[in-house]
């Protein structure tokens, strides 16, 4: 029996537009509901099964969100935080007297720390009775921190770590696919004590440990205590990408990771190919949260330049990003913000599925100037919907496109104008279609085929 942690899906459920790990959960959860899987939801250090009538509320709801746009439904998010407030799990252990006192005091000022000692006599007496209480007091003031440290190990709340869940079935998997909770050391742990639970986890990259500086200063040491957790704690690592495989096991040795499932696509693109020949291509499009990571400032500025350069060829026609504005420099977002008044970037937030499906499907090409990937979902819808792509030539751009694309060198402006070019010359521009029809997507009925494969047998 498999029991699907969905609490990413839970606690996300009013969010306007999903990421990527947002919707490979959402299918893993409809997988679930097809395929009778018990769900989870963590709290603190615990997992408590999640009724299955919650999880199809859940899925239904952001079908319907995510692929139409449809409002905020507030209900939903009341009949899940209603349940949420029935969870009882085990008690926490409480720090004794001792404790609370000296982390009381650590952080007042020397003077009312004293003051505070003063009161306590007896605690003192107690604490070091060889000591005569004026000299112990002055010094329990002036080293509170010091003195918290002897007994704190003595004392030490460890977070309570359990599972509440349905008990008939004697082997059980544990599956994780958001990286949700991962940094929780103590539920892991317990769960892998556990002789009848299994853990699956899916890994969707490493990026903040081997790429820091794409990300928000401390990202990389909470993602470096998930991947630990995950080498440490996981029966099953299921990876999204051999990239992203490789990847892992240079830091945590070879073949710690089981499979590679790839993320499947919605779309097929054998139901573009009667209406191919009928679209009208225009404008370019990209799909990602706009941070350093997915290197939009550089692609907005290059994209920007070849347009002021090249007006006849362009003709008006624009590159949309859809995302939201995430963690970027003010310079950075000056610049960003000064393109985007020129007219020939738009930034759209909240976006609906049909909205981007309909952008994408109709667009000239797909472009991504990122510097690394651990996948590239939007590659592979892209050229699903019968779209070229134009990304930069990363090992998982390669991967998820199976080299059917236009690749140029990390931030070479020259590369990037001279694919750009070919897609406004008819000819050129037909080969690339034609050698789209190649392109086989990623199933999510084989990732889930095989998915299920896996757990059998292992």
């Amino acid at each position: 029996m498999v029991n699907l942690d969905i609490t990413r899906i839970l606690n996300r459920v009013n969010e306007k537009s999903p990421t990527g790990i947002d919707r490979v959960e959402l299918e893993y959860a409809k997988h679930a509901l097809k395929s009778g899987y018990f769900f989870c939801y963590q709290k603190g250090n615990e997992l408590f099964g999640a009724p299955r009538y919650l999880a199809e509320i859940a899925v239904n709801y952001l079908n319907s969100r995510w692929e139409t746009g449809s409002e905020e439904n507030s209900e939903v998010e009341e009949k899940i935080s209603a349940w949420k407030k029935t969870l009882r799990g085990n008690p926490t252990p409480k720090p004794n007297a001792t404790v609370k006192f000296l982390r009381e005091i650590k952080e007042k000022s020397f003077k009312d720390r004293l003051e505070l000692v003063k009161k306590e006599k007896d605690y003192i007496k107690k604490t070091v009775p060889n000591i005569p209480t004026s000299i112990a007091g002055l010094f329990v003031a002036s080293f509170p921190g010091f003195v918290l440290k002897k007994f704190e190990p003595k004392v030490k709340v460890a977070p309570a770590a359990g599972v509440h869940w349905n008990k008939v079935f004697d082997n059980v998997w544990y599956l994780n696919v958001g990286h949700t909770g991962l940094e929780k050391k103590n539920l892991f742990k317990y769960l892998k004590s556990s002789p009848n639970i299994k853990v699956a986890l899916y890994l969707h990259d490493l990026l903040p440990m081997t790429h820091p500086h794409l990300f928000v200063e401390g990202t990389d040491e909470t993602h470096k205590v998930r991947m630990d957790n995950m080498s440490e704690y996981s029966d099953i690592i299921i990876a999204n990408s051999y990239y992203t495989k490789s990847k892992f096991e240079e830091l945590y040795g070879k073949d710690t990771v089981e499979a590679v499932l790839e993320i499947g696509s919605q779309h097929n693109i054998e139901e573009s190919k009667p209406a191919r020949a009928e679209v009208k291509r225009s404008g370019f499009v990209s799909l990602g949260t706009v941070e350093p990571r997915k290197n939009y400032v550089w692609l907005a500025q290059a994209w920007d330049d070849f347009c002021t350069k090249n007006p006849n060829i362009v003709n008006n026609e624009k590159l949309t990003i859809f995302g939201k504005i995430g963690w970027l420099k003010p310079k950075e977002l000056a610049l960003l913000k000064s393109i985007t008044e020129r007219g020939h970037v738009q930034i759209i937030s909240g976006a609906s599925d049909s909205v981007v499906e309909s952008t994408l499907s109709s667009a000239r090409a797909y472009m991504t100037a990122a510097e690394v990937e651990g996948w590239g979902m939007p590659l592979a819808e892209s050229l699903s919907y019968g779209t070229p792509v134009i990304a930069t030539d990363v090992a998982a751009h390669r991967e998820v496109t199976r080299n059917i694309a236009s690749f140029f060198e990390f931030n070479d402006t020259q590369g990037f104008n001279e694919h750009v070019k070919k897609f406004y010359i008819d000819a050129e521009y037909s080969t690339i279609l034609d050698e789209i029809t190649n392109y086989a997507p990623w199933s999510w009925e084989s990732h889930f085929s095989r998915l299920d494969d896996y757990l059998k047998r292992a």
